[in-house]
């Protein structure tokens, strides 16, 4: 067997083994360049051993054997709980899909409505029923005590939360895997371009949702990194939890601060955002320049929004790898890991430099 061979063997072993492998790691690993690993991966790819993604491979449907349980012999069967269904969650839940399909498993899906409630009963009935493994998004953003974290902490299965930060969940020190956004990084690259095009008053419209924390230590980061005037994050007497729309008093108070640029979260608010002031004959973007955190419907808009896109399939498909790795874990790659993953931004009309 010549040298070339041999290392094809012993990448693909390697992918076997771990179900999915790192470009840069491997060359280091098996002491090549990384341009030799690219074309022992591309050979690999061509035999149908490996798939290749972004950043590395990992194993081939066409050549992976289902996983299976050690309890039961049959395919892994992973579980997945989601506070809601639609808008955030359908990618996350594509995403996991295909995870699943590629790694020979199974995937349950269920909706918990945003009732604390029905999260309990559907985790401990996914457990009844002998899932292999749970994904866990919650509706609630805090639960230092209580039945939950009670229930969450002793389950004897693999646990992977998905969009939430155990630490934040369940107190400091709570060790649990998680796939989560960089909602901070989303957020001070959408501030850095906005300032790369001219804008000096940027402001952050986020009202406390779960992600809300994060994107606001990106934003202080970005503001002081930049040097430019932080703007006081709103407490505005029109705002109220039950709205159905963006007030517009809420951005006339930013505009009134000398606001010219604002990234908004959520999306609906940003595309609300925008039809107001093009109906009040406000320029976008030669007056005020919008980013809208998160992109369903961010380029269909009258002016295109620039938007900071939340990489939802991904997270779905590293929550699903990271919860089959688990269950087949007999070494290190039981440690708890944090996964993050970037956010894209995308520019648009919204945010043209200024002239």
């Amino acid at each position: 067997m010549d040298l070339k061979e041999e290392r094809l063997r012993d990448i693909a072993k390697l992918v076997r083994s771990r179900g999915r492998v790192e470009t840069v790691a491997l060359a280091a690993e098996m002491g090549v360049s990384l341009a030799t690993v690219r074309r022992d991966l591309a050979d690999l790819e061509q035999r149908g051993t490996i798939r290749r993604v972004h950043g590395g491979a990992m194993l081939s449907s066409r050549s992976q054997p289902p996983q299976r349980s050690e309890a039961t012999g049959e395919p892994l069967t992973v579980g997945m709980v989601l506070p809601r269904s639609g808008y955030y969650y359908g990618p996350v839940i594509r995403g996991a899909n295909r995870a699943a399909r590629e790694l020979g498993a199974r995937l349950l899906v269920a909706i918990a409505d945003d009732s604390l409630e029905r999260e309990l009963a559907l985790v401990q009935r996914m457990v009844d029923n002998g899932v292999d493994g749970l994904m866990i998004s919650t509706s609630g953003v805090h639960y230092p005590d209580g039945a939950f974290r009670d229930l969450i902490l002793s389950l004897p299965i693999p646990v992977v939360m998905l969009e939430r930060d155990p630490e934040l969940l369940f107190g400091k020190g709570v060790r649990l895997d998680s796939v989560v956004t960089s909602h901070g990084d989303g957020v001070q690259d959408a501030v850095r371009y906005l300032h790369a095009s001219g804008r000096s008053r940027i402001a952050l419209l986020s009202p406390g949702f779960y992600a809300t924390p994060e994107m606001r230590g990106g934003y202080l980061a970005a503001t002081e990194e930049l040097g430019i005037p932080q703007l006081p994050f709103l407490v505005s007497k029109h705002w109220a939890p039950a709205r159905t729309r963006l007030p517009w008093e809420v951005v006339q108070e930013l505009i009134d601060q000398g606001c010219d640029a604002i990234v908004i979260h959520p999306e609906q608010d940003a595309v609300d955002a925008l039809q107001d002031c093009l109906a009040r004959g406000i320029s976008i973007p030669d007056d005020l320049a919008i980013v809208s955190y998160d992109d369903e419907l961010s380029a269909f808009c009258e002016v295109p929004l620039t938007a900071v896109a939340p990489p939802k399939t991904q997270v779905g498909f590293q929550a699903v790898q990271r919860c089959v790795e688990l269950c087949s874990a007999d070494d290190d790659r039981a440690t708890p890991q944090r996964i993050s993953v970037y956010p894209e931004l995308r520019i648009r009309k919204s945010t043209d430099a200024i002239a």
